[in-house]
């Protein structure tokens, strides 16, 4: 049997999704820097912009995505980044308390880029 389907590993995929998915839109609430959210499942990206009605981009210089992914890296957690997209792609067996701590984080670096580079 499939290890996917033995552990339910789909079905965990698809509930942890909209999990995150909630959170994510919550951060997007609070922080003006966050943009598009896109992503199905255990597979995210989160778009970081200038301007959150807008959608204007930040400027590339100022490299966001990759302090953040940075910030993440420091602390244990792999965050990749395209330029000033956030990819975030946990393994499907990932727990609900890694899940929250990895949310926790992200929302720290988000916070922290902002501080750092006065957005």
């Amino acid at each position: 049997i499939d290890i996917i389907e033995k552990e339910g590993l789909a079905a965990k995929a698809a509930e942890d999704g909209k999990y995150l998915k909630s959170h994510f839109d919550q951060l997007a609430e609070k922080y003006p820097i966050i943009g598009d959210i896109r992503g199905i499942g255990m597979l995210w990206a989160i778009e970081l912009v200038a301007d959150q009605k807008t959608n204007t981009p930040l400027d590339t210089k100022l490299a966001v995505g990759t302090w953040i992914r940075d910030y993440c890296w420091q602390r244990e957690m792999i965050l990749r980044n395209n330029g000033d997209i956030l990819v975030i792609a946990p393994a499907l067996v990932i727990t609900r308390e890694q899940i929250d701590f990895m949310l926790n984080l992200v929302e720290e670096a988000i916070a922290g880029a902002m501080k750092h580079f006065k957005l």
